[in-house]
């Protein structure tokens, strides 16, 4: 068995994954980012994107996260979110309003919080994108 990587997924209130997963891909504010067993140490700064963690027989985890830091050391991937959600736990629905919600509050001139309105609109775009994922077990 191939070495695999501690993952823990946390938030300010809880602790939303742990566990051994072969790889984890994330998306960083630089870009897309793959991480294996033995990977070198590295702090990144994360965008609001589904997180993909794959385990040895393909089987694919989504999780929603919004914001924060992974740092990765000694095979131990620690990530630090703003918020974070595993699929089952995003009512879609919402999501999908939410995002038309900030849509709508970008396209207004001086209304709005335009800078707020942004960060709501990468949250709901990610949340949905983690749902859509999820659903059509994308690997």
């Amino acid at each position: 068995m191939a070495d695999r990587l501690q993952v823990d997924i946390i938030t300010p209130d809880s602790m939303v994954l742990s566990g051994k997963y072969n790889m984890v891909v994330v998306r960083s504010v630089e870009g897309e980012l793959g991480i294996l067993a033995g990977h070198i140490p590295i702090i990144v700064t994360l965008s609001e994107w589904p997180v993909k963690l794959k385990n040895e027989d393909g089987t694919v985890t989504y999780v929603s996260v919004s914001g924060g830091f992974m740092e990765v050391r000694n095979n131990q991937v620690s990530i630090l979110a703003t918020a974070a959600e595993m699929p089952a736990d995003i009512d879609a629905k919402r999501a999908r309003a939410a995002k038309k919600r900030a849509e709508k509050r970008l396209l207004a001139k001086g209304e709005y919080d335009h800078a707020r309105a942004q960060v709501a609109l990468k949250r709901a775009a990610g949340r949905i994108k983690t749902v859509e994922l999820s659903a059509s077990k994308t690997r």
